[in-house]
């Protein structure tokens, strides 16, 4: 007598049970994905607030230092002077690093600049983020033109002796850039305040499934 050979036989439960099974996985699979393309997207948004807040810090310690500076060659200098001024914006570049003490203060501004300097204008905490300082002194119409407000009426170029051009870059490529007037008394006018970011095609290449 021939022996039955068992088997196993798919009813329509079986088969109902493994394809939920795969789509389980799929769907699994697919969460998982898009979970860690979230967390690329939110690290990376991250970072670029903290640069973005970096940039600003280091530009508010730059323009508060540099108004230091002005005031001091209100009191005592020539806020004319084409020396002071480069001294006035080097050392507001010091400080907008947080690289600013008493030994460069000194250097900027002779001996006579001490405790008083050091007290008007506080030595700044570091920045939460790497940050670039450059800042060169431009021609009055440059800072004007490099400001694109030609045709506003508050700039007033009869008495302005020089510009500046601060930029202020982080490492991800989010840029702030300030212009700024100054003028023969030793005030200055602030023409510019643009944050912009440099577009970069090479990505981490974390996307989103989209199905």
């Amino acid at each position: 007598m021939a022996r039955s050979h068992g088997s196993v036989r798919m009813g329509p439960i079986s088969l109902f049970t493994l394809v939920i099974t795969l789509c389980l996985a799929v769907m699994a699979l697919l969460a998982f994905t898009t979970g860690r393309a979230e967390l690329a997207l939110t690290q990376r948004q991250q970072a670029a607030t903290t640069d973005l807040y970096a940039n600003e810090t280091a530009a508010q310690q730059f323009v508060a230092a540099l108004d230091s500076r002005l005031a001091q060659l209100r009191q005592g200098g020539d806020p004319r002077q084409e020396d002071a001024l480069g001294a006035a914006v080097d050392a507001a570049v010091m400080a907008a690093t947080g690289a600013a003490d008493v030994a460069g203060i000194q250097q900027a501004f002779g001996p006579g600049a001490t405790a008083d300097t050091t007290e008007a204008d506080p030595t700044p905490a570091a920045l939460p983020a790497p940050i670039t300082v450059t800042a060169t002194l431009i021609d009055p119409a440059e800072a004007v033109a490099l400001a694109g407000t030609i045709d506003a009426p508050s700039v007033d170029l009869a008495d302005a002796t020089r510009g500046i051009h601060a930029q202020f870059t982080a490492e991800s490529g989010r840029n702030l850039d300030a212009v700024l007037l100054l003028y023969g008394d030793g005030t200055y006018e602030i023409l510019a305040w643009k944050a912009t970011t440099l577009w970069d095609e090479h990505g981490s290449g974390d996307t989103l499934w989209t199905g």
